[in-house]
């Protein structure tokens, strides 16, 4: 009988530390306030720009436009989809993204805050610098914390009173190209989310 108490027990204490485990992972993108939003986000960089950092010294700027489709969210689960479309334009050097990769979106602050910590994966890119110069790159985790490779924060249009934004710092680092090819590119920017007018991460 004795046995059988500890066995329940056992099994009353793990049920109850996955079901905290499921609400602690649940993500949800609301678009108006409170209702939940799946479809394209769309974002643009605003002043400042991109900042293309190579190395110490070497820096460039550009423009950037990217389209996101939040494909999954809700209890239990991360808000998680492809990105659809990234273009970066009016750089010193020509940019392409290769593989666009996928985002995952993670409830971050206070709860209800409406903020959001976002993971970009599987992303490569090529930048060609100069007239023959093509260096190629894949996203890496950030060096600072490279066990939650977060590469932005969303601040919520509950916060704001306004559009959502993204405060973003990507790391790349070199995989194939000219000895004379950087070996990682840092990029810094702020973006506004462009659609939907309302955004928050709850």
């Amino acid at each position: 009988m004795k046995n059988l108490k500890i066995l329940a027990f056992v099994a009353f204490a793990a049920a109850a530390l996955m079901a905290l485990a499921a609400g602690a992972s649940a993500t949800v993108i609301t678009s108006p306030a409170g209702t939940a939003f799946t479809g394209a986000v769309k974002a643009e960089s605003i002043e400042p720009r991109v900042y293309v950092h190579y190395g110490f010294t070497e820096l460039e700027t550009c423009d950037s436009e990217f389209e996101w489709k939040v494909e999954s969210h809700g209890a239990a689960v991360t808000a998680k989809g492809a990105i659809a479309s990234f273009s970066l334009s009016n750089c010193g050097s020509e940019m392409t993204l290769v593989k666009p990769g996928a985002f995952e979106v993670h409830t971050w602050g206070a709860e209800g805050s409406g903020h959001g910590s976002v993971t970009w994966t599987g992303a490569e890119i090529t930048i060609r610098r100069f007239s023959s110069m093509h260096c190629f790159y894949k996203i890496e985790n950030p060096s600072w914390d490279p066990e939650h490779p977060y590469i932005a924060n969303i601040t919520g249009s509950k916060e704001r009173n306004s559009t959502a934004t993204l405060d973003v710092e990507i790391r790349w680092t070199l995989v194939q190209g000219s000895l004379l090819c950087p070996k990682q590119s840092a990029w810094t920017a702020y973006f506004t989310v462009t659609s939907p007018d309302y955004l928050d991460v709850d």
